[in-house]
């Protein structure tokens, strides 16, 4: 069966605000006590309940997973953006999103999916985030369709980012008309293997520097 998704609305805080202050450490034994994460996963929920009061946590897109109808739904996927960060980018951010994940070492693993931009001082400034079961074409086809319809425009958008697993692919599925750049970085480490050495480093940068034709050519 495909995942379902729900979105928090003034009845979801409510309620999900009551089943956050009925939780207890008696309801959370079951997830091995020792583990350095877990008082802050007791605190996560009284955190969450704090936001959707004060209605801070402007989308919060959850996907869980039903296998079959009478199992019950576990959790699968979900995308977080905070009201301050998409009026923050609209407003004073430069068009242009870099795209990364790392591995969630918790108990229950997964990938932690971001987004960054630009502000106006050249500064890193948060766009949105997503936990996601791992790194493949459907979980970024997923995050990148949450994103641009979160957001509300594609056009003129340039992204950046390494060759992460699917996402080139997605790319070309959702947005096929977006500029994709790849990380200078990722791109040198990749051609390094085969062409290393000083010379051929400073010719690949100089290439990614270059401003104009003359500069690339010479």
């Amino acid at each position: 069966m495909e995942p379902t998704a729900s979105r928090g609305g003034d009845g979801a805080r409510r309620n999900g605000g009551d089943a956050c202050r009925g939780l207890s450490r008696r309801d959370l034994d079951g997830v091995i006590p020792s583990q350095p994460w877990y008082e802050g996963l007791l605190s996560l929920f009284m955190v969450a309940t704090g936001l959707m009061a004060l209605r801070r946590c402007a989308s919060r897109l959850a996907a869980i997973w039903r296998p079959s109808p009478d199992l019950a739904p576990v959790f699968k996927r979900v995308y977080v953006r905070f009201e301050a960060y998409k009026t923050g980018f609209l407003a004073g951010c430069r068009p242009f999103i870099g795209l990364d994940g790392c591995h969630l070492k918790g108990l229950y693993g997964g990938k932690l999916l971001s987004t960054m931009a630009r502000d106006g001082n050249d500064n890193m400034f948060p766009v949105a985030v997503a936990v996601v079961e791992a790194e493949t074409r459907d979980s970024w086809s997923w995050f990148l369709t949450k994103l641009i319809d979160d957001i509300g425009c594609s056009e003129g958008l340039v992204f950046i980012s390494d060759r992460q697993k699917g996402l080139v692919e997605s790319f070309e599925d959702l947005l096929p008309t977006t500029e994709h750049r790849v990380c200078m970085r990722h791109l040198h480490a990749n051609l390094k293997k085969k062409w290393g050495g000083k010379e051929a480093k400073d010719h690949l940068w100089n290439a990614a520097r270059a401003g104009t034709l003359n500069d690339f050519d010479y």
